[in-house]
């Protein structure tokens, strides 16, 4: 279990630094950039999903069903949240285009990263929805293992 852990641990750091890269230009560049949270919790719920969803296995929950009972419910109202800040992003990129929150640059600047911001900030958000979703399910799978478990 220690083990288990220990690669948590190491997971979650690595996971932190990739999401500092990611909204390093953002953080930067960006004034007035309501979405920054909401953006940093995409990338993790999206890393941190994806890595549950395909090596399960090597993660404390493994074999913890209340945890994993615990994280399922969870997924409901996270699921509510990172859509509710997606669309709200969208909607706000629809009314005043992504160059807003860059107009202080020079042009060309602009434009690229009001492209990258769109760009990122949707994939991380439409790809923390999916794995929210499919959450779920490969938590129940992983509890009807260990149920059917005759080891």
């Amino acid at each position: 279990m220690m083990k288990r852990l220990l690669i948590e641990l190491l997971w979650l750091v690595a996971t932190a630094v990739f999401t500092v890269l990611i909204m390093l230009p953002v953080y930067q560049n960006a004034e007035g950039f309501d979405f920054f949270w909401y953006n940093v919790g995409f990338i993790f719920v999206f890393i941190t999903f994806t890595r549950y969803i395909f090596i399960l296995q090597y993660t404390f929950l493994y074999k913890n069903k209340w945890a994993k009972g615990i994280l399922f419910f969870l997924c409901i109202p996270l699921f509510l949240i990172l859509m509710d800040g997606l669309f709200n992003f969208q909607s706000y990129i629809d009314d005043n285009g992504a160059g807003v929150f860059y107009e202080h640059l020079e042009f060309t600047k602009q434009k690229g990263l009001a492209s990258y911001t769109r760009s990122e900030y949707i994939f991380f958000g439409v790809g923390s929805l999916l794995t929210t979703m499919m959450m779920p399910i490969r938590l129940i799978i992983s509890t009807w293992r260990d149920l059917n478990n005759k080891n």
